[in-house]
């Protein structure tokens, strides 16, 4: 380990820059300093997510999109949901849903080709946050609870941060704000161009199910099912037990095109998704739990959409389809393979923005995992 101590700047304490601020503090003997304006979370122990996200002082408005404000981030506020291969490091950090957890859309969807989902919860809410809270009580880290409005460079290397009022020399600087904002940040601070972005994002559909009587399920989901087509969409149908903290009336079946090709929503794989989703949907009326179901804010049935003519239905996705809080790859055509922004020593990016393409699952365990090997490059590098 190397004697000499640098500091290091992380931007961002969501869910990669919590991994990457506890493996650096544990395996460096470097100043560790966090530049993040979000508290920590109250709920870890709500294992309803609605009620969550009905705290408005634990989310903002990134593009048009709802994002996590948080220590911890995402897996802070999120469904908790584990759709692909559980890491390594988060053994014993979940479990696999069980008949206890769910409540009717769960049973529906297992009865429809679901299986159950591992949930990031054992006995509480996995939240990365808590790790990083630890590091700063014990004096191992220092939090800078201000947004970061730029990166300094000077003659091709990283040299700090800038904050609306004060500049932060650093020696590392680790971009880790999200594929949203981290873009963000490098055009304001000259070190990327719009032309460069490779946003990815799931898009998805949402129709709403009366409940004969109101949810009371412990977990509002906790089942999903994936669907791969003949022309090569994948697609992940979700069942929600109530669409809100304070709409415990109704539900949600969701559908979202997981393998995307660009930022925006392709209208071939939409339209595809939206007639599985209502193949589906059809079943439900077969089931004395639910009532009638609804396409959209308009109240339009199931039978008139299905009666819609091509034209029609374009026009219904248009106002319809709705981006999930997955975006991703943003950045992943300015870094190298380690992690680093091409061309700038000192400055890496370790969040979903570095991931190549969308992953075809719930992305927090691509994402923990993305940012833990970038972590061990940086703190490698720095040894």
């Amino acid at each position: 380990m190397s004697t000499n101590r640098q500091r290091i700047a992380i931007v961002g304490g969501g869910t990669a820059g919590c991994m990457v601020v506890s493996h650096l503090a544990n395996n460096t003997n470097h100043e560790i300093v966090l530049f993040e304006p979000g508290a920590m979370s109250p709920h870890d122990d709500q294992s309803r997510f609605f009620d969550v996200l009905n705290d408005p002082s634990l989310l903002r408005d990134v593009d048009g999109q709802v994002q996590a404000r948080v220590l911890g981030g995402g897996s802070a506020i999120n469904g908790m949901l584990l759709t692909g291969d559980v890491p390594d490091f988060a053994r014993g950090l979940v479990r696999r849903a069980n008949e206890s957890d769910i409540g009717p859309m769960g049973e529906f969807l297992l009865l429809n080709g679901g299986t159950f989902a591992h949930l990031w919860w054992n006995g509480g809410r996995w939240n990365p946050g808590r790790a990083v809270n630890h590091l700063l009580e014990e004096g191992r880290i220092t939090i800078v609870r201000n947004d970061v409005e730029s990166i300094q460079v000077m003659n091709g290397r990283a040299t700090g941060v800038e904050t609306r009022n004060t500049e932060y020399p650093a020696d590392v600087v680790v971009v880790c704000a999200g594929a949203l904002r981290t873009p963000q940040l490098l055009i304001a601070s000259s070190l990327m161009i719009d032309e460069q972005l490779n946003l990815r994002q799931h898009y998805a559909l949402n129709f709403v199910v009366e409940l004969v009587s109101p949810s009371v399920a412990p977990f509002d989901s906790a089942v999903f099912r994936n669907i791969e087509t003949g022309d090569g969409f994948i697609f992940m149908v979700n069942a929600y037990e109530r669409v809100s903290a304070t709409d415990t009336s109704h539900a949600l079946l969701s559908i979202a095109h997981m393998n995307p090709k660009s930022s925006l929503f392709d209208v071939r794989a939409m339209k595809a998704a939206a007639r599985r989703l209502a193949e589906l949907a059809k079943g439900l009326s077969a089931h004395q739990a639910f009532g009638s179901v609804v396409v959209d804010e308009l109240g339009t049935s199931l039978n008139q959409l299905l009666d819609f003519d091509d034209s029609d239905f374009s026009g219904w996705l248009l106002h319809n389809v709705k981006p999930l809080a997955h975006p991703t790859s943003s950045c992943s055509r300015i870094i190298d393979g380690d992690g680093k922004v091409t061309g700038v020593d000192g400055l890496w990016i370790a969040d979903a923005s570095v991931l190549p393409t969308s992953p075809t699952c719930t992305p927090a365990a691509p994402v923990t995992m993305e940012a833990m090997r970038i972590a061990q490059n940086i703190a490698g590098e720095m040894s």
